[in-house]
């Protein structure tokens, strides 16, 4: 491209050096093709196992999946050529002749500084995203939720946080605005969004959910404290740990699931007691949700994710204590778990369960609850690593001197 713009820039009109430039750019898709596909393929099976390990299905590259990364590598080539030549033509319709060439050099020169960089970081999240949502698509998920990452988080990517959509349907529709902090600072969406990013930079992910509904039975302290026991140490912490005897002496009614993989108790005055969830079962918001309909007024809990958890049912703190080192619970994780105040909740309002939005409807769930960022982190992570091999590779720096220099 340099060696266009010096070498015969000087001898020919602007319409001859657009015409130069189309034919530049007609054979450029195919370079992008040749030199991205063996990146983007191998990233697309990382991303692949780990979305499918997140729904305990697939982890293979399907036919499906490959014929997906042939049309994505396809429209993104024909995206980055698009607005290669949309920029360059617009410099040439809108700068003075005896300007131009050292405006489109200069364009060129911050091409070859940080259009790589922004391409791996856009594109690893476009991509996580995007193979993602097709491998859920073709293993049954039907709902999909959009969260964010990070403490820096923007007022856009804000107002999508938590919005639920049928994984058939955009999150964001064209013409779509979303504001700002600022009056006339917002955002207006040129095209659907079926998954992040939605602007430069932006770190968000999607996850599906998972639609589940467990029966809870009433069950005797025998069969509750094995089930419960279950759990692994640094979980039993945040459970009392009831005796038979206890359970019995306090009248405490208790209830498993069918599946036994979740249960909560109910004492005579209604506190919600011995809530549990076995890693992996994804029940924890079923027993809840059950334990209100039976009439869970009040509990404790530290003050981690759990009071957060328990607010999307309509408990309230109403009290805290903090933290006193003779009472924590036996193996605490302090370097984990630090010191929480302990937190006393009431229910003051029964929540609006409306369908789609899993934190008001508890039958929906992410794969993991309470801890959809591992989630979002693991693509992340995925995303981070395919920064890391395409510049290991020097896939961006070929592509960057077939563009900028060549």
């Amino acid at each position: 491209m340099a060696g266009l713009i010096r070498e015969n820039f000087g001898t020919r009109d602007a319409d001859d050096f657009l015409l130069q430039l189309e034919r530049l750019y007609g054979g450029f898709p195919e370079t992008i093709t040749q030199d991205f596909y063996p990146v983007l393929h191998a990233f697309a099976d990382l991303v692949t196992k780990e979305s499918g390990r997140m729904i305990g299905g697939e982890t293979a590259l399907t036919p499906q999946i490959e014929t997906f990364i042939n049309e994505y590598i396809d429209i993104y080539a024909a995206r980055h050529c698009g607005s290669s030549l949309g920029q360059l033509r617009k410099l040439v319709n809108e700068t003075d002749a005896d300007i131009l060439e050292d405006v489109l050099l200069q364009r060129i020169g911050e091409w070859r500084e940080t259009r790589p960089g922004k391409i791996a970081d856009d594109e690893a999240i476009r991509v996580a995203n995007a193979v993602a949502r097709e491998n859920w698509k073709q293993q049954g998920i039907t709902k999909l939720k959009w969260v964010t990452q990070g403490s820096k988080i923007c007022p856009f990517c804000k107002q999508l946080n938590g919005k639920v959509v049928g994984i058939e349907s955009p999150f964001l529709e064209k013409g779509d605005v979303l504001k700002g902090h600022n009056k006339g600072h917002w955002m207006s969406i040129k095209g659907k969004k079926s998954h992040p990013p939605i602007h430069k930079g932006c770190r968000c992910a999607i996850l599906p959910l998972i639609e589940t509904r467990e029966i809870f039975n009433k069950a005797n302290p025998e069969d509750f404290i094995k089930q419960r026991d279950k759990l692994p140490e640094n979980l039993m912490a945040f459970v009392t740990p009831y005796s038979v005897e206890a359970y019995k002496r306090k009248n405490i009614e208790l209830f498993l699931a069918d599946s036994g993989l979740s249960g909560f108790g109910l004492t005579p005055d209604k506190e919600l007691v011995s809530v549990f969830s076995l890693p992996g079962a994804n029940q924890g918001r079923a027993a809840v949700k059950k334990a209100v309909e039976k009439g869970a007024k009040n509990l404790d809990c530290f003050d981690t994710k759990l009071v957060e958890f328990y607010g999307e049912f309509g408990f309230k703190e109403v009290k805290r204590f903090q933290w006193e080192k003779e009472y924590a619970p036996k193996n605490w994780d302090y370097k984990k778990f630090k010191t929480p105040d302990l937190v006393i909740m009431s229910l003051k309002e029964k929540r609006s369960m409306g369908a789609g939005d899993y934190k008001r409807d508890p039958n929906l769930i992410p794969v993991k609850p309470g801890e959809e960022n591992k989630g979002s982190q693991a693509f992340q992570d995925l995303a981070d690593e395919f920064i890391s091999v395409v510049f290991g590779e020097s896939t961006l720096e070929r592509l960057k001197r077939a563009e900028t220099e060549e």
